[in-house]
Formats: structure tokens, sequence, C-alpha cells
């Protein structure tokens, strides 16, 4: 099994102590809510771990939290997002020299057509308001038979108690939960394998997030 190489909580909250509206999930307080989102990020690593890919998207990079254990695992990284600094601290602090990273948005980018053999996207579909059209721009650059592996929030009734226990709100960009995302991309891409968080065995409508798998045709 892959393991997910995780940067420590200190590291990470003085990094973004100072970044207008970082995600502190990854170095929260609470052990639990970190434990939570860094072994979602395992699950996603592990869920392709037989596919194999060269050239592979971290759509939405943001902090960089992920490049590391991608950088492990694959030859060719790729991290977009609107802001990359910390990312890019992440990539020289830790050598991460197969890292490529790009300040851009998605529909900005200049990736030629089937560029990529894999892309992650976690916790960055439902930031878009039309999913139309960012599946349309994904599927452009993936190749066939690539994949596209995204999780993203629930939204339901238990999710929201969670919120307010741990003292998070609802952003106001979350357009989507993930029920709606895995519907429109099925319009575009072939349904693989999915995997509910954080335990498996529990349904669907009863879990934090779901990992979805798909293919391009």
């Amino acid at each position: 099994m892959r393991r997910i190489e995780i940067i420590p909580s200190k590291i990470l909250a003085e990094l973004c102590g100072q970044q207008s509206g970082a995600v502190r999930t990854y170095f929260d307080k609470s052990d639990l809510i970190r434990k939570l989102y860094w072994k979602r990020l395992e699950y996603m690593l592990n869920i392709c771990s037989d596919f194999a890919a060269s050239n592979v998207l971290d759509l939405g990079c943001g902090q960089g939290v992920f490049l590391p254990s991608l950088s492990k695992y694959y030859e060719n990284v790729f991290g977009l997002d609107l802001d990359v600094s910390i990312a890019e601290i992440i990539k020289r602090k830790y050598h991460l020299n197969n890292i490529t990273l790009f300040k851009k948005n998605i529909f900005d980018n200049t990736f030629q057509d089937n560029t990529f053999d894999l892309i992650f996207a976690p916790s960055v579909l439902e930031h878009f308001y039309d999913l139309n059209l960012i599946f349309s721009e994904l599927k452009r650059i993936l190749k066939k038979k690539g994949r596209l592996v995204f999780s993203s929030p629930t939204e339901t009734i238990l999710y929201e108690i969670g919120r307010k226990i741990f003292g998070y709100k609802k952003p106001v960009d979350h357009y989507h939960d993930v029920f709606e995302i895995s519907n429109v991309a099925k319009k575009y891409f072939k349904y693989i394998n999915k995997r509910n968080g954080p335990f498996f065995f529990i349904p669907s409508i009863c879990s934090v997030y779901v990992i979805y798998v798909f293919e391009k045709c």
C-alpha cells in the first residue's frame, strides 16, 4: 500500500499562518481532523495505485500538501492553482525536482490536448459553478484511457453537524456536493470505482466524503 507523505503540522502552520484564506484542515489543532484529511489523500493515492501513469496533474494543488506523495510515486507531476506560493516553498524544502507548478486558472492553461495520464482533484470541483465547463476542459487535457480521481464533501446534515462541532463554516463557493459532481462527470467519463470515507463500509449518504474514479473513453 502506498503511504502518504505527511508534512508536519508545525511547518504547515508556519507557512500558512500569514496566508489569507489558508485551509487549516491539514494542520488543524484537532488530531481527528488532520488524520481525516491526510487519510483521504492516502485513499486517493491508493485507489488507482495499480494504474500506470507518467504525467500527473494535481488540480488545485493549493498549499502543496499532496505534492511530496505524488512526487514519490509518479515521474512527472504538475500542480496548478491560482496561488502556488506555499506549494513553491514545499517543492524547494522537500527537493521535489519532478514537480512543475503553474500559477494559473485551469481555463487559462497552456496544456496540449491529451497531456495527462492521471488527474487528481481533492476538494476542488465543488468550487466550480459550471461543472460542464470544467469537465469539458479536464476531458480535453486527459489522455484516452486516462483517469480522473476526485473527492468532495457529501454536504449531508451529518457533514454540517461536523462543521459546527469543529468550528468550520461552509465556504460560499461550495456550489455542489459530491453526488451532484459525480452525476455530471458521468456525462463526460466512464465510471470506474468509488470509495466512501472515512469508512468504506458506511453508505455514501452517511459518509463525510466520497472518492470517485472516472476514465476517459
